[in-house]
């Protein structure tokens, strides 16, 4: 029990660190930004700094509820 619990705690530090580098990556996807973005004359579909605000924070909000989550979860066993 102890040997899964160590994997999951360590698969979720792993996730944090991949997430933060992977989630600028879709802001050069042409889907993406047609399906999140704005239509701009010459330049085509860009996200809006909005979307970029958004999309970057949210990986240290998920962070912070993920840190809580682990504290809470570490002390089961």
């Amino acid at each position: 029990m102890a040997i899964f619990w160590w994997l999951a705690i360590s698969m979720c530090v792993v996730m944090e660190g991949y997430d933060m580098i992977l989630i600028g990556n879709f802001y050069a996807y042409p889907t993406f930004a047609q399906k999140k973005g704005t239509y701009f004359p010459g330049v085509g579909y860009q996200l809006t700094a909005a979307w970029q605000a958004g999309l970057g924070n949210a990986f240290g909000i998920g962070a912070f509820f993920g840190a809580l989550a682990t504290a809470l979860f570490s002390q089961l066993i």
